[in-house]
């Protein structure tokens, strides 16, 4: 059962999972499994025991853990999935001790409070049971969804629209984009990083702001809840339809298509390393604009300003994932090719933004 913390998204990782849950019904796990690790001990210490602590808040007097320690990097944080004696999954503990990881668990504390307040008819949202402190870290507990549950498609689906637009819908406010929240907020994140980035960063970033601050003018545009991070590892399908979890980054105020951008491209170019021309042409498919266009419908928006959405997702996508970047200063193959691949996207938008607009006109 302590497999089901681990989301692959490849196929060989899949098969990987697949083997390490079927080995233990065999009695093979021995094989790895003769070290023990000492993680922690609260001997002569006045601390709670985190076993303890979660067995009050869910009055359950059986639990077991299963951990997972996170990516590394800025806002790393630990997982821990809480099962009954038979496997039984109860529910999920994260746990922040870094100041930003602090923050983003309390940014979704706040934010699964607003979303229990929907009638969401579409999908399923995790249920808050506790956000506090334990000992010195900030943690929060959360409900497990019932029943069996598989992963979510990898593929965008009528499921997903309709959950997006569901969600956009029932949050969703009037609003000047040049007056809001969330162009003010773009706009400091971009003042923030600009002497952390290149010049050419500068360059297409400040293109893209001005091109978006044209095309919108001083027009309303819609936006509402958005989450951030919407991709096939952070939904499941169960016998109630699709459950969307781990809401730390999302937004009260976003643009519409946030989500579905990100859900198609981001794994794309993180997973299948899909590069920036291959991505321009698989959202000028027919498929990809018949599925925007659809969700456009729904949430009543002219899918005509689809490219400058789209221009405003990789401006916002770019700036949080380079400010991470430069915070934790890892690098490795993969923050290359985001990198990489983001501004091959964002100069060939930015420097034929007609051709790109006449498209959706």
């Amino acid at each position: 059962a302590s497999m089901h913390l681990y989301n692959p998204q490849t196929l060989s990782k899949r098969t990987f999972k697949q083997t390490l849950s079927t080995l233990p019904h065999l009695g093979v796990q021995r094989i790895w499994g003769r070290n023990r690790l000492l993680v922690a001990s609260n001997r002569n210490t006045q601390c709670i025991s985190l076993v303890t602590f979660l067995k009050e808040l869910l009055k359950s007097r059986d639990i077991y853990l299963a951990f997972s320690t996170g990516t590394p990097g800025y806002y790393r944080k630990t997982t821990a999935q809480i099962m009954s004696r038979d496997g039984r999954i109860l529910a999920y503990a994260k746990i922040g001790d870094t100041l930003q990881a602090k923050k983003m668990l309390t940014q979704e504390a706040e934010m699964l409070r607003c979303l229990s307040k929907l009638s969401i008819s579409t999908g399923r949202i995790p249920e808050l049971i506790y956000a506090g402190y334990f000992n010195k870290s900030e943690l929060l507990l959360q409900t497990a969804p019932s029943g069996k549950t598989r992963s979510g498609a990898g593929k965008l689906g009528g499921e997903h629209i309709g959950f997006l637009a569901e969600l956009f819908n029932q949050t969703k406010v009037q609003k000047v984009l040049v007056e809001s929240e969330y162009w003010i907020r773009i706009n400091r994140e971009f003042k923030l990083l600009q002497n952390r980035i290149d010049r050419r960063w500068r360059r297409r970033i400040q293109s893209g702001l001005d091109i978006c601050e044209r095309i919108f003018a001083d027009g309303f545009i819609p936006l509402g809840v958005c989450h951030r991070d919407f991709a096939p590892w952070n939904t499941l399908v169960g016998q109630r339809g699709l459950y969307v979890f781990d809401w730390e980054y999302a937004v009260a105020e976003g643009i519409p298509f946030w989500d579905l951008f990100h859900f198609v491209f981001f794994p794309a170019i993180l997973v299948r390393r899909r590069s920036g021309r291959q991505i321009l042409d698989q959202w000028g498919s027919n498929d990809i604009k018949q599925q925007l266009r659809l969700y456009a419908k729904k949430i009543d928006v002219d899918a005509r300003l689809v490219p400058a959405f789209f221009l405003l997702y990789l401006i916002e996508a770019s700036c949080f994932h380079l400010d991470v970047f430069h915070h934790d200063g890892i690098q490795n193959r993969q923050r290359e090719w985001l990198r990489k691949t983001w501004a091959e996207i964002l100069d060939e938008m930015t420097d034929h933004w007609k051709l790109y607009w006449s498209c959706w006109q």
